[in-house]
């Protein structure tokens, strides 16, 4: 994977993301969302995914600088329909659940800025904050006349869970909307990408365990975690690993059903010596495999510059 590449791929999600910004105002100050924005919006993330779905993935690793929601809301829009196309779904319901993604957090909007980015525990009061915004978002979406009802009521409930411990109604998954479901595994995984006040960010991989270990509990629904893992691996596309001859690579694509052997680049020797870029498949390749995760921290900063 070329950095060229990154970067012409990069500039028009930069215009994506000044776009979801532009519409997460417009939603705080009037409040209203034109069909041609929001749905113009999600056209290009399905065309972006069309045109190279890894790549895509690879930049949701990436953290702009800036507003934490929009950000989110792009990444949530990708992420939800790529665990649609991975699960099958036909395209008005991956068109649907890139919409459902970009709009499910909105409610935030309505959370004071000291809350958002107060950097310690919340209190009593402020979680209260926090767990009202499904409700703030719901009245700010149901004003969106041409919004599909599907649309508000998976918005609504992506913060719900499975076994009834989320919010805003503690519903269990008989009662939770199936796009919700996968909405609630994008977000909770992408949020666990990003550094927050009052937590530093996770590597990709320590979030997974984390998406997999809610599953186990019971909280999050197990098809929709089982698409995550085809759309990106155990070891997320986008992150590093170390591989049993010591090489360090970028994992750049994943194996639907061998989620422990994904497509990678190795790129680095053990001691972080530049090498030949060698695209491998670990599904075919059986002889390599990845040992361990690996962050950026982990090798020689200057090594790893522009990737």
């Amino acid at each position: 994977m070329r950095a060229v590449d990154y970067i012409a791929l990069s500039i028009p999600v930069f215009f994506l993301l000044i776009g979801v910004e532009a519409l997460y105002a417009r939603l705080k100050n009037e409040p209203s969302l034109p069909a041609t924005h929001a749905e113009g919006i999600v056209r290009r993330v399905l065309g972006a995914l069309s045109e190279d779905r890894d790549l895509l993935l690879n930049l949701v690793n990436w953290k702009a600088r800036g507003a934490y929601l929009p950000s989110h809301g792009l990444h949530l829009a990708i992420l939800s329909a790529a665990l649609g196309i991975a699960a099958l779904r036909p395209h008005e319901e991956v068109f649907e659940l890139a919409l459902s993604g970009l709009l499910a957090r909105v409610g935030m909007l309505g959370v004071p800025e000291a809350v958002l980015e107060k950097p310690g525990p919340l209190t009593q009061a402020e979680t209260a904050v926090v767990r009202r915004s499904p409700a703030f978002g719901l009245t700010l979406l149901r004003k969106v006349d041409w919004l599909p009802v599907r649309v508000v009521v998976a918005a609504y409930q992506c913060m719900e869970r499975a076994d009834g411990s989320g919010y805003p109604q503690g519903l269990t998954r008989d009662r939770i909307h199936r796009q919700s479901g996968a909405i609630a595994v994008a977000d909770v995984y992408d949020a666990l990408l990003a550094a927050r006040p009052h937590r530093p960010a996770m590597l990709p991989y320590r979030a997974m365990e984390t998406v997999l270990r809610l599953v186990r509990e019971g909280k999050l629904d197990g098809q929709a975690v089982r698409a995550l893992l085809d759309t990106l691996s155990l070891f997320p596309v986008g992150s590093w690993v170390e591989l049993s001859d010591r090489r360090v690579a970028r994992v750049v694509a994943a194996t639907r059903g061998q989620h422990t052997r994904p497509v990678v680049t190795a790129m680095f020797a053990e001691e972080g010596k530049a090498v030949e870029p060698e695209r491998i498949d670990l599904a075919a390749q059986t002889t390599l495999s990845v040992v361990r995760a690996a962050a950026r921290e982990d090798f020689d900063a200057g090594t790893l510059a522009g990737w």
